[in-house]
């Protein structure tokens, strides 16, 4: 009688790793993670890891019917980039002592078996971000065929929720009865009269005030899965959670009002925050101080070196680093975020920046359409991705319908975002309209506004309001003649900072 051979120590370690993964209280609250993570691991150890492409992902792991279209749907790309947080968060939290690390690299499905270093040299929890709690939608007279959304609704708004750089996202169930949540967001599914109802409301989780409250509504006869993820589950995300989203705009007005601030990453991102509203000299002083001062405490965080690379790069823009060259410190923090975490959303979206300013434009649409692509990326910073684009003049149809999307979606996105559009209906001498989008993006205390306003004036005609606007940008800045063109060209494509600087230069 033939004996079997003794189980491989490295497996047997590896399995014993994977159900300290499952049994945590990161992914016990949800299934569909644990069984993603459990398929794949098992996968790579019975040697099939080069198998694991999407189709086999999402009809093997998933349960998706057998005619899934991987290109037309990002379900299993959306759930892969939910799992990588997820190990992220465990190893930084409950596993910070594990001696086997189990990840999932930013491209492909086969997950890879490591020693992990240091405890202290690793990525730490961002436990002082804000908590938000999302409860499953409650079912109303829900008939067959509907009967499983609020369990549908609840799965894909976490996957959407989970992109957020400045959140933490917890769904409830029995490991999160101890919680002390931040933000609560809960609501309803009801079928009557022939009509599918959602409502949905965020609250504040100690006061309980309700911040923001939202209604959809569908016929039943009509419903359509594919739309509802898009058109419903889709604003809520956008709307509360993601950047520039209600929960921004509400830490905004409550961190205005706080006077001690702790060295927190939520602080200095709040500054950081506060700077992309006014682009002045002062809010940038305030969060590059704020940046710093999270570092010394966190020197290894790679959302704070991102976050401070991005500012740094953001006042290169502005007037009052005008003789300033491209800060090299920039791009050394997104490097050394990137090293801490490749999937780092603020981080990438650095280097896309620097494409821009460098003018490697065939460079930057490419690398644009990689950010596009990925379903994990935070949908407002793909909307600023998609302004860059039209920046350089390599938008594409698909990326206008992103930022349009977007804006339409979520009330609180920057006026900026109506810049570009209004710098391509100049340049295609739409008056009417450049000057529609200049009453939306206008701020006067920004050079870049007041110049695009002075230019659409200039166009249309209109005299005496071009000359306003060009008599107060010199009052704003008194040498723009000087370093204007060299301005415009850190983030315009050389025909936009030229249309621009006719303007300008034009006799009245």
């Amino acid at each position: 009688m033939k004996t079997a051979p003794p189980a491989d120590p490295l497996q047997k370690g590896i399995r014993a790793q994977l159900r300290r993964v499952l049994d945590s209280k990161t992914f016990k609250t949800s299934p569909r993670l644990s069984g993603l993570l459990e398929f794949l691991v098992g996968e790579v150890l019975a040697g099939k890891g080069d198998s694991l492409g999407e189709y086999r992902v999402g009809t093997e792991a998933l349960g998706l019917a057998q005619d899934f279209d991987p290109g037309a749907k990002s379900l299993v790309r959306s759930h892969a980039g939910r799992l990588r947080k997820a190990l992220a968060d465990y190893y930084a939290g409950e596993g910070r002592n594990d001696d086997i690390l189990i990840s999932l690299p930013p491209v492909g499905y086969r997950v890879v078996f490591s020693k992990p270093g240091p405890a202290k040299n690793r990525r730490r929890s961002n436990a002082n971000l804000p908590l938000l709690l999302l409860s499953e939608f409650r079912g109303i007279g829900l008939k067959a065929g509907l009967r499983d959304l609020p369990a549908t609704v609840a799965e894909e708004l976490s996957i959407r929720l989970s992109r957020a750089a400045h959140l933490r996202v917890a769904r409830t169930g029995p490991g999160t009865a101890g919680l002390d949540p931040d933000f609560l967001l809960e609501g309803s599914i009801e079928h009557r009269g022939g009509k599918v109802l959602i409502r949905s409301r965020l609250m504040e989780g100690t006061s309980g005030l309700q911040i923001w409250a939202r209604r959809h509504e569908f016929p039943a006869a009509d419903w359509d899965a594919g739309a509802m993820e898009e058109e419903i589950i889709g604003a809520i995300a956008v709307e509360t959670a993601s950047d520039y989203g209600r929960i921004d705009r509400h830490l905004l007005r409550q961190g205005a009002k706080a006077k001690n601030e702790a060295a927190s990453l939520q602080a200095a991102m709040l500054k950081f925050k506060a700077y992309e509203n006014d682009y002045s000299e002062k809010s940038f002083r305030a969060a590059e101080l704020a940046l710093r001062k999270f570092l010394k405490l966190s020197p290894a965080n790679p959302d704070a070196h991102a976050l401070l690379g991005l500012l740094l790069f953001f006042a290169h823009l502005e007037y009052f680093r005008r003789d300033e060259p491209l800060p090299a410190t920039a791009l050394e923090h997104f490097a050394v975020a990137l090293a801490g975490d490749p999937t780092n959303a603020y981080a990438r979206y650095g280097r896309f920046l620097a494409l821009l300013a460098q003018g490697k434009y065939s460079a930057l649409a490419e690398t644009g359409a990689d950010l596009l692509s990925d379903p994990a990326f935070p949908p407002g910073v793909a909307a600023a991705v998609c302004m860059c684009l039209m920046y350089a003049k390599k938008a594409t149809p698909r990326s206008r319908r992103i930022l349009a999307a977007h804006m339409g979606q979520n009330p609180e996105y920057p006026r900026l975002f109506h810049t570009p559009f209004a710098l391509e209906h100049l340049a295609a001498g739409r008056h009417a309209a450049a000057r529609r989008e200049m009453d939306q993006a206008f701020n006067p205390g920004n050079w870049f506004s007041l110049l695009l306003l002075l230019a659409v004036e200039h166009s249309a005609g209109r005299r005496a309001e071009a000359a306003a606007a060009r008599a107060e940008l010199r009052r704003l800045c008194p040498d723009f003649g000087r370093c204007g063109r060299e301005l415009l060209g850190r983030s315009l494509h050389p025909d936009f900072a030229g249309l621009l600087m006719a303007a300008w230069t034009a006799r009245v």
